[in-house]
């Protein structure tokens, strides 16, 4: 009798869920999420890399850390006094000049404030260019030149959400929005050169580790009827391969992620990183 009744319910649910589709459409992008859920154009526009095996004084602190790839870019120092004040001119804007890449080396935003006095110069080609406070208020950006030797560029992977089940994933779950459409939340490697244009990004990592995000997600949505609340859509027992009515989750279809190659730095294949400044907006973000 259990099994009868969660059978029909199943069989309500998908035909409501059909005749819903039929009178509603839903734009991805217009989704609502969590305040807590903040994702910067820098995340979507600029590679990634990690910063190893430097022993350079000052510079040796990057290791470990990740930092955004600069590539081709236009790089302009502001000149600063003894004090630690920018110099200006007489119209009031300020002085600058314009900062060289060297061909073995590459241009990187970081978080780490470094402390290199002036009077240091590096003799294997790091360098301090200048800092910026980027558009999403997230503090200062610090520019830096490091040997392409030191940096390893990281593969990247992205929450999604789209309205078509995707190919290449690291697995993901259906659900039903309260417009009838099945959405797919998932996870699946992302190239800032290829970006997805079918499905929404919700955030951009160099692992896989997007569990809580995607919980929250999740509950956010349902709180806020977006999709069919899941845990009013448990079965008693399994339908066809469902516990519930609403929520199905699917295993990836993409072997173990690996963060990157620590064997290959941009030293060792430089050609295959060289990507443009930004390629979603089409605008360069300097």
């Amino acid at each position: 009798m259990t099994y009868n009744m969660d059978t029909l319910f199943v069989k309500e649910f998908d035909t409501m869920v059909r005749e819903l589709v039929a009178v509603n459409t839903v734009n991805l992008q217009s989704l609502p999420v969590p305040s807590s859920f903040s994702m910067s154009k820098m995340d979507t526009t600029y590679n990634r890399v990690i910063l190893r095996g430097i022993d350079e004084e000052y510079y040796s602190q990057l290791n470990g850390s990740v930092a955004f790839l600069l590539s081709k870019p236009n790089l302009v120092r502001r000149k600063f006094n003894a004090n630690g004040d920018f110099v200006k001119k007489k119209d009031g804007s300020l002085f600058t000049e314009s900062v060289t890449l060297p061909q073995n080396c590459i241009a990187v935003l970081s978080k780490k404030r470094l402390g290199v006095p002036l009077s240091f110069k590096s003799q294997v080609g790091f360098d301090y260019v200048d800092y910026y406070v980027d558009e999403d208020k997230r503090g200062l950006w610090y520019i830096y030149i490091v040997p392409r030797q030191y940096a390893y560029k990281l593969n990247l992977c992205a929450l999604c959400a789209s309205l078509d089940r995707p190919r290449r994933h690291y697995g993901g779950c259906q659900v039903f929005l309260t417009t009838g459409h099945k959405l797919y939340l998932y996870v699946a490697p992302f190239k800032i050169t290829s970006a997805p244009r079918t499905c929404r990004v919700f955030a951009v990592r160099s692992d896989l580790g997007f569990n809580d995000m995607s919980k929250e997600l999740l509950t956010y949505w349902g709180e806020h009827g977006i999709i069919y609340n899941i845990e009013w859509l448990w079965l008693s027992d399994v339908v066809g391969d469902r516990l519930n009515a609403g929520f199905m989750p699917f295993e990836g279809t993409l072997d173990e992620f690996i963060a990157y190659n620590d064997e290959v730095s941009m030293a060792d294949s430089r050609d295959m990183f060289e990507e443009l400044d930004s390629v979603m907006s089409g605008d360069k973000d300097d």
